[in-house]
């Protein structure tokens, strides 16, 4: 395979988008906020560690909901509808800022003109109203209130507040676990939110878990455009049925691949894909094996204080993974 096709077929394998189990709950309650939106209860929290597929699920439902913008004529005024907003919450950048990039989004002419955080959020309330905005997905939800003070009368929890108590509007935020303390903090806020959805790392903690990540591994593993029969235990574990995989068997294989695997990306499925791509570069003909994956691991992943997960001795690696709690 030459440099061109190579590169044509990563960024193939890097586009395909692999939905999770755990994805399909969070889609669920996406739909319900949404549908409630005129409740009470119309926000909802989405937990992850960096990597878990957070932003993957975004871009998903966006391409689920079809066409996002339509012009609409209503009395004889036309308004350009808009069904949903992503932004991301800048650490650096404030909640100025962050208004300004929700205004830029609902089409404001002139989103980042000098003006108070007030009139900027009445601005942005009135153009989700008009613009009849379904939802706002509000990535790395967690930075929100970092830069705020006692003194700013316009802190995070009265700015979510705000926005949910006038806008009309659902709002999905997503964020690292630091995210949950938004909630917890303050029962007005608590009150409109759904429960949690929480999108975890893969482990082999149990067979049951075990389970889920083969059958994950199953998934994005037939979309890599070069075998990998370092991991054939995964395709072992299931006999291939009317174009799908059934009969599922932990006690006829050696995982001990699979474990290696494991711990070299912690269950992480960003991580998944940054080690099979450059497993890929430096794959031989005969595909992707285990010193290439050690060398992928080294060049991509690789901790200074940390044993390669595919070189260390099987006794070791457990120990490891059971720090990690990646295995019991």
């Amino acid at each position: 395979m030459n440099a061109a096709t190579l590169t044509t077929k990563i960024n193939e394998f890097t586009s395909v988008y692999t939905e999770l189990d755990q994805h399909e709950k969070a889609i669920k309650a996406i739909d319900r906020v949404i549908t409630h939106r005129h409740n009470n209860d119309c926000a909802l929290f989405i937990i992850g560690d960096t990597g878990v597929g957070k932003s993957r699920l975004v871009e998903h439902y966006l391409q689920r909901m079809g066409e996002l913008e339509r012009c609409e004529t209503k009395n004889g005024i036309t308004r350009n509808i808009l069904r949903a907003i992503c932004v991301e919450v800048g650490f650096e950048r404030g909640l100025d800022s962050l208004l300004s990039a929700i205004l830029e989004k609902l089409g404001d002419i002139n989103p980042y003109r000098r003006s108070t955080l007030g009139e900027k959020k009445d601005r942005a309330i009135k153009l989700l109203k008009y613009r009849e905005v379904e939802v706002i997905f509000m990535d790395e939800i967690h930075n929100i209130d970092k830069r705020q003070t006692k003194k700013n009368s316009e802190g995070a929890l009265s700015f979510l507040k705000t926005f949910l108590n006038q806008a009309n509007t659902a709002f999905v935020l997503l964020g690292v676990s630091d995210a949950e303390n938004l909630r917890l903090t303050d029962d007005e806020l608590n009150s409109r939110c759904k429960a949690n959805v929480y999108l975890n790392n893969y482990d082999c903690c149990g067979e049951d878990n075990t389970i889920e990540f083969i059958e994950y591994l199953l998934d994005i593993l037939e979309e890599l455009p070069v075998p990998i029969p370092y991991l054939a235990c995964v395709f072992d574990s299931f006999e291939e049925e009317g174009g799908g995989y059934v009969n599922y068997d932990t006690h006829k294989q050696d995982y001990d691949n699979l474990f290696r695997f494991c711990m070299a990306t912690k269950g992480n499925p960003k991580l998944i894909r940054r080690l099979l791509v450059a497993a890929m570069e430096v794959a031989s003909t005969k595909g992707i094996n285990k010193e290439q994956l050690a060398e992928a691991w080294e060049f991509e992943l690789g901790e200074k204080t940390v044993k390669n997960p595919f070189e260390q001795h099987i006794k070791s690696l457990f120990k490891a993974m059971v720090k990690e709690e990646l295995y019991v």
